[in-house]
C-alpha cells in the first residue's frame, strides 16, 4: 500500500524565541538598552521541506540582532498540527500522517 507524502512547510511550524530583549543591565534602572541588541531577524532553514510518514527533517534557526550579528538565544519549536507532524526541542520534525 502506497502512503502519500505530505509537504511540511517550516513556516507551518511555529517558532518561538525565548529572549529577554530590552532588559536593562542589572535591573537597577540605570541605562536604556541599546535597540540594536534586540532580535531583528530569524531565518529558518530549510524554509520548506518534505517529510514522509515516519521520516524526519532537521530545522535550524539563525537569529540576528540590529547589527546583523548572530546572537545566541533559546529557540522553542512547536507544531501547528501535531496530527500531521511533530517537532522536538531541537527542531527535528517527524511526519505523522
Amino acid at each position: 500500500m502506497h502512503r502519500p507524502r505530505r509537504v511540511v512547510s517550516s513556516f507551518g511550524l511555529l517558532l518561538s524565541l525565548v529572549a529577554l530583549s530590552g532588559c536593562g543591565g542589572d535591573g537597577g534602572g540605570g541605562t536604556d538598552p541599546d535597540p540594536t541588541d534586540a532580535v531583528q531577524t530569524v531565518t529558518v532553514s530549510p524554509p520548506t521541506g518534505q517529510v514522509a510518514v515516519g521520516g524526519t527533517l532537521q530545522l535550524g534557526a539563525t537569529v540576528r540582532n540590529g547589527r546583523n550579528e548572530a546572537v545566541s538565544v533559546a529557540v522553542a519549536w512547536t507544531t501547528s498540527d501535531g496530527s500531521v507532524a511533530t517537532v522536538d526541542g531541537s527542531g527535528l520534525v517527524t511526519g505523522v500522517t
